[in-house]
């Protein structure tokens, strides 16, 4: 497991959407129809990496707060059962839309508005963004399947474990 890379890919797909809300002024002040194709693209980018952070912390809570195994417990259930991983891979596959909405759509409005420094690297953070199922979301589930494994080697290794975290001890 590698949080290192799946960090890095995170600060980098968050430094690329700061470059984007670096322009937002200059944008609003020029409206124009791709503005909801904007909104949408960086929803489609937003949601998974949301959970993804409630999720993460929710689990690091558990090796932190007095009493987080037990009131928790259903969050290593999930875990173990694959849903992190399962939420994961929901999210990968749309980033490629993220890229075709500026390709088709955003660029020519970008192209008009920002100067040609802001448009270069608006363009680049979109690219980025096109690409974060292979960056971002593989490190995170590669990430999400190693927590998962972990967990089942620790139930494995302990079945009291598992009852306690269920209560049932």
């Amino acid at each position: 497991m590698d949080l290192l890379s799946a960090l890095k890919a995170a600060q980098d797909v968050d430094k690329f959407v700061g470059a984007i809300a670096s322009v937002a002024n200059k944008l609003k002040a020029q409206p124009d129809v791709a503005a909801l194709k904007l909104t949408q693209a960086l929803e489609r980018s937003q949601k998974p990496c949301r959970w993804w952070i409630a999720r993460t912390s929710d689990y690091l809570s558990l090796g932190v707060d007095d009493g987080a195994l037990p009131k928790n417990a259903k969050l290593l259930l999930e875990i173990d059962g694959g849903s992190l991983a399962t939420e994961v891979e929901r999210g990968r596959g749309h980033c490629h839309k993220i890229e075709h909405i500026y390709s088709n759509y955003l660029n020519k409005w970008f192209s008009r508005v920002l100067d040609p420094q802001e448009s270069a690297a608006v363009s680049k953070a979109f690219a980025s963004l096109g690409d974060a199922d292979g960056t971002l979301f593989y490190q995170l589930e590669m990430v999400a399947k190693a927590l998962q494994k972990r967990l089942g080697t620790c139930w494995t290794s302990s079945s009291r474990t598992k009852s306690r975290a269920l209560g049932q001890e």
